[in-house]
C-alpha cells in the first residue's frame, strides 16, 4: 500500500500547517513485471513480452527524439528543452557538458488512467514520526576544479553532488548508498567525497555504460529499517 504521512509545511502561501507526503514501501522490478504479465495471460511467452516492451521503448524514445508527442495506451510522452544562455541567439547544445542545456522526457498519464489511479490506489495512514525518508531534491555535476555545474549529463567516473533531506548514509554498510538504475542495470557508487544530511558528493562507477539512469539513495533512518528514495530526475551518462 501507499503509505501516507504528514510533514510540516514551510510554504508561506499555503493554507494549512501540514502537507501530505507518501512513500512506496515496495518495488516492482522489470523482471517482476514480466512475471506478473505471464501470470496474467499464460498464452504470451516471455520472449514475446520482452520483444514488445523493447520495441515500444525504442519507438517512444525515437519519435520523442524527433519532436513527436507520442501517444501510448498508458500516457503521452514528449521531449522538451531546458537550460539557460546569456545571449538571445546562442545555440542550444545539450551534448556540451559545460553548460546546463538538456533534453527532458516527460510523461503524462491519460485522463482515464489518472482517474483510475486516483480512485483505486490503496493507501494506509502511518505515523509521521516514524517516516524520516531520504529525499533527493537536485543533482549536479562537479568538475575537475571542484565547481558545481547544473547539468544532467555525466561521464563514467564523473563527480556528482546530490542535494536533499535525510541523506546521511553509512558507506561501510553494503545496504546503504547511492545507486544509478537504467536499462543496462543497477550500478552502486563506491567512492564518496562527502556524506552529510543534506549533501552527498561522490564519484560515478567507472564501468557504468552510456544511457539514462535514475539515481536512488538508500539510508537507514531507524535501528532496523532501511529506506530508499528514487529521484524523479533522470541523468544521462555519455
Amino acid at each position: 500500500m501507499l503509505q501516507i504521512y504528514t510533514r510540516k509545511n514551510y510554504l508561506k502561501t499555503s493554507k494549512n500547517e501540514y502537507v501530505f507526503r507518501s512513500r512506496n514501501p515496495e518495488t516492482l522490478s522489470y523482471e517482476n513485471i514480466i512475471t506478473k504479465m505471464l501470470e496474467y495471460n499464460s498464452t504470451i511467452t516471455d520472449a514475446d513480452i520482452r520483444s514488445v516492451i523493447s520495441v515500444l521503448n525504442t519507438m517512444i524514445l525515437r519519435y520523442a527524439g524527433l519532436g513527436y508527442t507520442v501517444q501510448t495506451p498508458f500516457g503521452i510522452f514528449w521531449a522538451s528543452a531546458a537550460g539557460t544562455c546569456p545571449n538571445v541567439k546562442d545555440s542550444f547544445e545539450p551534448a556540451n557538458t559545460e553548460n546546463d542545456h538538456r533534453i527532458i522526457l516527460h510523461c503524462r498519464l491519460s485522463e482515464e488512467n489518472r482517474k483510475m489511479i486516483n480512485d483505486n490506489t490503496q493507501c494506509e495512514r502511518v505515523s509521521s514520526g516514524y517516516i524520516i525518508e531520504p529525499e533527493i531534491v537536485d543533482i549536479a555535476k562537479i568538475d575537475s576544479f571542484g565547481s558545481e555545474i547544473k547539468t544532467r549529463t555525466f561521464r563514467a567516473s564523473g563527480k556528482f553532488r546530490i542535494y536533499g533531506e535525510y541523506l546521511k548514509i553509512d558507506p561501510a554498510d553494503e545496504l546503504q548508498g547511492v545507486t544509478a538504475a537504467g536499462e543496462s542495470g543497477t550500478y552502486k557508487v563506491a567512492e564518496y567525497n562527502r556524506v552529510g544530511t543534506s549533501i552527498i558528493d561522490g564519484v560515478l562507477p567507472a564501468d557504468i555504460p552510456a544511457g539514462e539512469y535514475r539515481i536512488s539513495v538508500t539510508a537507514k533512518p531507524g535501528m532496523d529499517r532501511y529506506a530508499t528514495s528514487a529521484s524523479p530526475i533522470v541523468i544521462t551518462i555519455e
